[in-house]
């Protein structure tokens, strides 16, 4: 029993850690292009 508790929590950390990694380079990703965006504003 324990084992199987012990495999469940195992998967929610891969999941809570890829979730973590993916709102990270979303929201970087986020930034830049608001930024190139503003780049190209003040280049005009």
């Amino acid at each position: 029993m324990i084992t199987i508790f012990r495999i469940i929590r195992l998967w929610q950390l891969k999941i809570k850690w890829k979730l973590a990694f993916w709102q990270f380079i979303d929201k970087h990703a986020m930034e830049l292009m608001n930024s190139s965006e503003k780049l190209e504003n003040n280049a005009e």
